[in-house]
């Protein structure tokens, strides 16, 4: 009876390990608040050129809310090239990045999907690169999305899309994977 039992479980819960979707990375910022982001869609093209982005984010009044970065990190030396692409979001009075589940300095310590501003395309990555990402910060929330990720045969970065998403209201799983 007790077997049964045990088959019947492990045969009920690998059926819900195979239906359920691909995973999709959410997490709730740090920061707190009501604050709310102008609603856009920003379409970035990142490549060995054009390896920084920068803008201001403002609120649903027009003014300046968040600072928006994207910056590559490049291996300098032999082999030179671009290892990952970074996201940053700050307050405009800070150089602390909101896309990040605490504001421990020892967050980047950690190795869990948490990492949800980090492009990565190596196979040590902790989220991978083309994964939908959600983040959930004071009164918006943030959609993330690489694509026509290109790396070269040394696993360097040569060039990605990323679109961003700043919408005010929570996006259903539909969104996070059509983005």
């Amino acid at each position: 009876m007790v077997k049964t039992f045990l088959a019947a479980s492990l045969l009920a819960f690998s059926g819900l390990l195979v239906a359920q979707p691909s995973p999709k990375y959410a997490i709730k910022s740090w920061k707190a608040g009501n604050a709310q982001a102008e609603p856009q869609t920003l379409n970035i093209s990142l490549n060995t050129r054009d390896r920084v982005y920068q803008k201001t984010i403002n609120d649903l009044s027009g003014r300046p809310l968040y600072r928006l970065l994207v910056r590559s990190v490049a291996f300098i030396g032999p082999g030179d090239g671009i290892v990952a692409w970074h996201v940053y979001l700050t307050a405009l009075d800070s150089n602390q990045n909101l896309l990040t589940p605490s504001d421990s300095l020892e967050q980047e310590e950690y190795a869990t999907p948490d990492y949800l501003w980090w492009f990565y395309p190596g196979k040590n990555r902790l989220v991978p690169i083309d994964a939908p990402r959600a983040v959930q910060l004071q009164g918006s929330y943030l959609l993330l999305k690489a694509t026509d990720v290109k790396v070269n045969d040394a696993g360097q970065l040569e060039g990605m899309q990323l679109n961003i998403t700043f919408t005010n209201t929570p996006p259903s799983p539909a969104d996070a994977t059509a983005q």
